[in-house]
């Protein structure tokens, strides 16, 4: 009688720390957001004249409002993604959610734009992307939630229930 081989060991779950984009990544993809203001002849939403290159207190989102939308960004993705993952895939991931991010913050404070502005060509990066990444790592497809909800925001809703 022969012995079936052993399943292959399960890849890690996601850590969603390990994939949070900093706001400073965010930052990065939406640059004309933190250069001189518009009195200084600047492109972006800050109050001071320089190059900011992040959000900070004086930018429009701040730091702590760009930080709450990474949070929700992370929520999502991570929801559309099976639990479990390799180490390669974290890049991609960061990059996925920093996107995603930098989309909402182009749509929900830079509304007026979101027809010319960065809006447009960000939900496409982001969409080709998670597709990308939803055919690239392993899992039953029946296990992604559809709703969007990460197995955090799943927690808290079994617990309230």
């Amino acid at each position: 009688m022969t012995v079936p081989d052993p399943l292959p060991p399960l890849p890690p779950v996601i850590d969603p720390a390990a994939v949070r984009p900093t706001v400073d990544d965010v930052a990065l993809l939406l640059r004309t957001r933190t250069v001189g203001g518009q009195a200084q002849g600047g492109l972006g939403a800050d109050t001071g004249p320089g190059d900011v290159t992040t959000f900070t207190d004086d930018t429009r989102p701040t730091a702590i409002e760009a930080d709450a939308v990474i949070g929700h960004a992370v929520d999502e993705v991570l929801g559309f993604l099976p639990a479990r993952a390799d180490a390669q895939y974290l890049p991609a991931i960061l990059r996925t959610i920093a996107i995603r991010a930098a989309s909402v913050i182009e749509i929900s404070f830079f509304r007026e734009t979101t027809d010319t502005g960065a809006a447009a060509p960000l939900n496409t990066a982001y969409t080709a992307d998670l597709q990308a990444l939803q055919r690239a790592i392993p899992g039953d497809p029946e296990a992604f939630t559809a709703a969007g909800l990460s197995e955090r925001e799943q927690d808290i809703l079994a617990a309230a229930q």
